[in-house]
């Protein structure tokens, strides 16, 4: 089909969700195409306690889930504003939302986190506050250039990748390089937290790599086609490797214990917290475009819920998701996990006789409302 040489090109901003629309008019139809310029999901990470920070246009904010609202999803809490450098980042063009949101977990003492985007080429801000005090505690954000996330190595150190020479460069608080040395592998084009202080997962092709700095040496290998992100369990026993279509559930040691596929993108995870139900550290829960889905280490999957929009899940606790939308909202909402325990309850062989007359009681009603 010839297209005409008339044809409208415009930009549409929508919060965090950039998109470029191209219409094309011809005598014979008229066709509409919507292509992605921007990443849509929201950098975050949780923090300690109960804690989410998170960026929303140039605001670094912290989430606090126990300050109950009328809503149930917590208090906003502006920490700072990101100070972008390059022409890029001074037009708030294409290309300059925050990408990546690194907390310290290694640092009881003091909130450290490293903000990542794709100006100039790979950028990150190192923001440090005290934790009792936010907001009034900031301490100038220190910048530098990297490749894709920065991860924190320890309480006083985090990594960063080279975009130039690939080298992982370690530095201090004070933005100062303590240490420089080479990926495991020379494709390596972007890393992951490993679980523990001084590990970094990298990957490289289809391949995740399991790599202490200190030691300069492979520990474990596993192969995860497109990964795209990390979510370790809380007690950091497991850890999900998200790829573009699928999850693989993976332990400390990076030795794999199932991975499952599907047809549609993946678009967030989060493991159980939850300590009372035995589902802490065993069930991860998964999105999609449209549904909200679970996945056991044993290998069980199954479908919890449908959604209207896509979400970002952050966490998972007593039958609720804590996450946030394509506009960075804080949300919470309510699931079901009884097909989950109760599966998980099989695969350990801890079913009570109470649990099992719940679990036919439920699975009745959907086997007769089906």
């Amino acid at each position: 089909m010839n297209v005409s040489s008339s044809f409208e090109l415009s930009l549409m901003y929508e919060f965090s969700f950039t998109c470029l629309l191209l219409t094309f008019n011809n005598p014979i139809a008229n066709l509409t195409l919507y292509t992605q310029l921007e990443r849509e999901r929201p950098a975050a990470g949780l923090g300690s306690s109960n804690n989410l920070y998170y960026v929303r246009g140039r605001e670094l904010f912290c989430h606090n889930y126990a300050r109950n609202t009328s809503s149930g999803s917590g208090v906003d809490v502006p920490i700072a504003s990101l100070r972008r450098v390059g022409q890029q980042a001074q037009t708030d063009g294409i290309g300059s939302a925050a990408r990546y949101l690194t907390y310290n977990q290694h640092n009881p003492t003091e909130g450290n986190v490293l903000v990542c985007s794709d100006v100039d080429g790979g950028s990150y801000e190192l923001v440090s506050f005290q934790l009792h005090n936010t907001s009034s505690s900031v301490v100038d954000g220190k910048r530098g250039s990297c490749m894709g996330p920065c991860i924190f190595l320890g309480k006083t150190r985090f990594a960063a990748l080279d975009r130039q020479s690939r080298q992982i460069i370690v530095r201090n608080m004070n933005n100062e390089i303590c240490k420089k040395c080479q990926p495991p592998v020379p494709n390596v084009d972007i890393m992951f937290d490993g679980g523990a202080p001084g590990r970094i997962i990298f990957r490289a092709d289809d391949r995740a790599i399991l790599f202490e700095v200190q030691s300069r040496r492979i520990l474990a290998e596993i192969t995860a086609p497109k990964l795209k992100s990390c979510v370790w369990s809380p007690d950091g026993s497991k850890v999900a490797l998200l790829c573009k279509y699928g999850v693989v559930i993976a332990n400390r040691g990076l030795e794999q214990l199932c991975s499952i596929s599907d047809h549609v993108r993946i678009k967030s995870g989060a493991w159980d917290m939850t300590p009372q139900e035995g589902t802490a550290n065993e069930m991860f829960v998964y999105t999609t475009l449209h549904h909200v889905k679970y996945c056991l280490p044993s290998g069980d999957t199954g479908t919890i819920r449908t959604l209207d929009n896509p979400i970002y899940v952050q966490r998972v606790l007593k039958d609720q998701i804590y996450c946030l939308d394509r506009e960075a909202r804080a949300k919470v909402l309510s699931i079901d996990t009884t097909e989950a325990r109760f599966k998980l309850a099989l695969s350990n062989k801890k079913v009570s006789q109470r649990f099992m007359h719940q679990s036919c009681f439920y699975l009745n009603i959907l086997f007769h409302v089906s």
